[in-house]
């Protein structure tokens, strides 16, 4: 069709690239890439459907959308870069092939057609692709798509079905279901224009066509001469008898350009030029423009009967299916000037019927035309021309209908720059916004400031589309001066309000960045002042907010001015009466802090915040009848963060714990209860501040919801509860035997059992191992901790982790202490079941790296309890004494003597086993330690 009537209107080349895109989108997500897309491997039928021809190059790609195949495959004209280079083919390469197809269905011909074959593909590589001139913003922002030289940034052919241009052509492409004929009619007709302009054979492809104000085509200059296609011109012109030179200049213009694809068969046989030269001269062969003989008319065409136009259009598609032979013959038999006066053009292009619906990429087809234009109140009205009939809803299928949502277009931001607004209604108010902006710049008094604000206030809410003139206008400069200067209250408030309605405006990204470069950070905060009525005060804390949540330069500007101070005193501010000043300071420092990289800076906000007296009013806020639940969180997640820093921990200390405790049962959200109890759990790691009534309520209120958690609670809450209060208490009672007392005063010691017998807490879990450790430690702590150990049966329990490698030290050490200040529990350890765990702990270990002081600490509990040192059978007492002093330790031998020495002393037994008393003789005689040379030999008796 390019080639025998002429170039594309963007309409209609619209409506082809739709299916185009259909077509490789399909392929693409098949893994096929076709690597040869062109104008003659696009086919067109009677019906207006779309086929992809010509898969004798096409690839499959293997790894993602990277061809395994890297040879120099295509026609150099469209090829793209990375093929040139020899990178291999993706689905890419199609999109930059199908913005060549676009350029020459446009020009008629392929962008650097002017170069030979391998220059074009030298500065396809090194140069940027020319574009057309005349295009619209559109379509230069859609060819610019597919020629990105960097085939990662280039969109695929699913993104480019949502491209601006394609909708803008929307309703074009929805036209009737535009026939053969009726698309070739479209083309002479765009062409008639063009042709009007040329004055030489050999004017520039690239030269716009001529364009009337506002964006619409000229109407064409009504001649014949420039109603006819080049073809007949260049050949009606040699036909007066023209020297040979001009025949033979004709006869090369009218020729298939295409026919230029046989240079190709020089160049590398990666090209496969071969067969494909093969295949396109047999292609071609039957695509070459008539060249009838007819005479031209110096009157201007007239439109004729549509009975007359119906004869000439099927003669003219009956001329289409003949061959090169026939086509001439005909031409030399009769006249076609009949013909061309059938598609003569009317005072005005309209291509608005060109094309309709566009079907699926099975059918291809254009399909019925409804245009749709939205009011700009939200209504939508229908245009559609008197003869077409709108389709039913099966038979129409959007353009959205082909893509996923709306969210993932990545063009959605593009809007087209001239788009005229067509509402009377919004053109008064752009008029009236003017004026009024006028009006304020002259205002004499606040009476007249008021009045214009309120107006201005009025207009940019409910006329949005207004807001750019605002800018253009001086609007926000303007602004700047009424809020720096003015003293009433009411123009204050309205000035605020019309900024905080821009900032709000995701039309306008950063819409104020200007107002702040202006210096209108540093006026806006001021209004933060507590000198300030309420409503000035939230309004500027409201915009302040959004402007520092939506633009980074905002919240660089804010802190540069100061703003932190403000949000000190914000956050002082009582939550019941102000609470939008207290969650806007909450909400910026939350801001603050997630975007600031620099430690040293976040520790100063740390410490100022501690410092200005923030945290009473921070721990005062979460509770039920205090704040709101985005409240207590903004709160909760910002005393968490700076719980974190070890700087803060020390100078909080555990007395804002103790305050943030009390509201634990007054938190409504489990969430927020243990939020709670992990900020006491951070800042308990610093245990200065703590006086000692405070220590008494913390460490009672920890246990209270200790026993709650075990009692009440399910599984899952209860195993959050006990990961953050159970390490708590540990760092609050460690090395302090005082709160030690205390917990188990307040019935610590059961719970810690609870959790020691619980079956659904691993062995190796950190809540286990605290507890056990904390029983360990409250042998040490004072009587009262002994006797609620001894009431809760802990003696039998840290027996049963005597076995166990990890504890062996800890429970030994402990049982010692126990002994020594309750001699009492002897009784119980005497018992035999006692007595062989303890020696078996002491046999499994032998060769464990603390055997010694473990020995150590039971020769102290056998030294403080001669009943268990008696009740100890001597055969398997002395079996661990023989394993002890094989080893190669020193004080391991001391310390296995040493307990060797107490039992005898102990019992009056005398040494009988042979075995041992040779390694005793041994030791006497060759050990290097003095020490155990004489234990060894006070233990084999005189004269040995």
């Amino acid at each position: 069709m390019c080639l025998s009537f002429g170039n594309f209107p963007e309409p209609l080349l619209a409506g082809y690239i739709v299916q185009v895109l259909n077509g490789l989108r399909f392929l693409h997500e098949q893994g096929t890439i076709h690597r040869d897309i062109k104008g003659a491997n696009i086919l067109t039928d009677k019906e207006g459907k779309i086929k992809l021809a010509d898969f004798g190059v096409a690839t499959q790609s293997v790894v993602g959308t990277l061809s395994r195949d890297k040879s120099v495959v295509g026609t150099p004209y469209w090829m793209a870069p990375e093929v040139i280079e020899v990178n291999g083919a993706t689905a890419a390469s199609d999109i930059w092939s199908l913005g060549c197809t676009i350029v020459e269905l446009l020009t008629g011909k392929p962008p650097n057609y002017h170069l030979d074959p391998m220059s074009a593909m030298y500065a396809i590589v090194s140069k940027e692709i020319p574009l057309p001139e005349g295009i619209s913003s559109e379509l230069k922002d859609f060819l610019l798509e597919c020629f990105q030289k960097d085939p990662n940034l280039r969109v695929s052919a699913k993104a480019l079905q949502k491209h601006p241009w394609l909708k803008k052509h929307s309703p074009s492409m929805a036209s009737s279901n535009t026939k053969y004929e009726e698309a070739i009619k479209t083309v002479k007709i765009h062409n008639s224009p063009k042709r009007a302009t040329s004055t030489t054979l050999g004017d520039d492809i690239f030269s716009p066509v001529p364009r009337a104000e506002g964006g619409k085509r000229q109407s064409p200059v009504r001649n014949s001469l420039f109603n006819v296609s080049p073809a007949k011109r260049r050949t009606s012109l040699v036909q007066k008898g023209d020297p040979p030179l001009a025949k033979n200049l004709a006869k090369q213009f009218s020729e298939n350009w295409h026919d230029d694809d046989d240079e190709f068969a020089d160049l590398e046989g990666d090209l496969n030029a071969d067969r494909l030269q093969a295949v396109l001269s047999s292609k071609f062969a039957s695509r070459q423009p008539p060249k009838p003989d007819f005479k031209l008319e110096s009157e201007p065409m007239q439109r004729q009967t549509s009975q007359t136009s119906q004869v000439s259009l099927e003669s003219q598609l009956s001329d289409i299916s003949l061959t090169d032979e026939s086509r001439v013959s005909q031409s030399n038999g009769k006249s076609r000037s009949s013909d061309i006066h059938g598609y003569a053009e009317t005072n005005e292009n309209d291509y608005t019927n060109d094309f309709e619906d566009v079907g699926t990429f099975d059918t291809m087809a254009l399909s019925p035309f409804i245009k749709e234009s939205p009011d700009i109140r939200g209504q939508s009205t229908k245009e559609s021309p008197p003869s077409v009939q709108e389709p039913p809803p099966s038979a129409a299928v959007s353009m959205e209908s082909t893509t996923t949502a709306d969210t993932d277009n990545p063009f959605l931001k593009i809007e087209s720059e001239d788009v005229v607004e067509a509402d009377p209604e919004l053109r008064m108010a752009h008029t009236r916004l003017e004026q009024v902006i006028s009006t304020m710049e002259n205002a004499s008094n606040s009476a007249d400031l008021k009045n214009t604000t309120e107006e201005l206030l009025d207009i940019l809410r409910n006329f949005p589309e207004t807001r750019t003139t605002f800018f253009k206008s001086s609007g926000l400069s303007l602004a700047y001066t009424v809020l720096r200067d003015s003293t009433s209250k009411t123009v204050v408030v309205n000035i605020v309000h019309l900024l905080l309605v821009i900032a709000k405006d995701e039309a306008n990204a950063n819409a104020l960045d200007d107002f702040w470069l202006l210096g209108g950070m540093q006026v806006v905060i001021r209004l933060l002042s507590r000198r300030k009525i309420f409503q000035v005060r939230s309004g500027a804390a409201t915009l302040i907010e959004q402007c520092c949540n939506d633009s980074l330069l905002s919240l660089q500007s804010f802190m540069a001015c100061g703003g932190l101070k403000y949000l000190y005193e914000l956050l002082e501010e009582d939550c019941q009466k102000e609470r939008v000043l207290v969650r806007v300071a909450l909400t910026m420092l939350k801001e603050i802090l997630q975007t600031i990289t620099s430690s040293v800076l976040r520790k100063s906000i740390y410490k100022n915040l501690c410092e200005d007296g923030v945290m009473n009013s921070l721990v005062s806020i979460p509770g039920p009848n205090n704040a709101s639940k985005d409240l207590v969180d903004l709160t909760l997640n910002l005393l968490l963060s700076m719980s974190q820093d070890s700087i803060v921990r020390a100078n909080i200390g555990l007395n804002y714990g103790r305050k943030l405790l009390s509201k634990y049962d007054k938190v409504q959200e489990q969430k927020d209860k243990l939020s709670i109890l992990k900020f006491v759990k951070n800042i308990s790691q610093e245990q200065s501040h703590l006086e000692p009534n405070q220590e008494v309520s913390i460490i009672s209120l920890l246990v209270t919801i200790l026993q709650q958690a075990t009692d009440k609670a399910s599984t899952a809450i209860k195993k959050d509860v006990l990961n953050q209060a159970v390490p708590a208490l540990f760092n609050i009672c460690r090395l302090n035997g005082s709160r030690q007392e205390k917990a188990a005063e307040f019935g610590l010691v059961p719970i810690l059992t609870n959790i020691l017998q619980d079956t659904s807490i691993q062995s190796r879990d950190n809540v286990r191992q605290l507890a056990l450790q904390m029983l360990c430690d409250m042998t040490h702590a004072g009587k009262l901790s002994r006797e609620e150990l001894n009431r809760n049966n802990c003696l039998e329990l840290l027996l049963t982790y005597v076995p166990d490698p990890y504890w062996q030290r800890d429970i030994y050490d402990a049982l010692g202490a126990w002994l020594r200040g309750d001699i009492n529990i002897q009784h119980k350890l005497a018992t035999p079941p006692a007595v062989d765990t303890l020696l078996d702990g002491l046999k499994t270990n032998i060769n464990g790296i603390s055997y010694g002081d473990l020995m150590n600490s039971f020769g102290s509990m056998i030294r403080l309890s001669p009943l268990l040192c008696k009740s100890m059978p001597l055969s398997k007492f002395y079996s661990i004494i023989r394993g002890g002093l094989l080893s190669t330790d020193p004080l391991v031998i001391v310390n296995v003597l040493r307990v060797l020495n107490i039992v005898v002393e102990t019992t009056g037994a005398t040494v009988l086993d042979a075995k041992l008393r040779d390694q005793l003789k041994k030791h006497a005689k060759t050990n290097n330690s003095k020490l155990a040379r004489q234990l060894a030999s006070d233990l084999l008796g005189p004269g040995v």
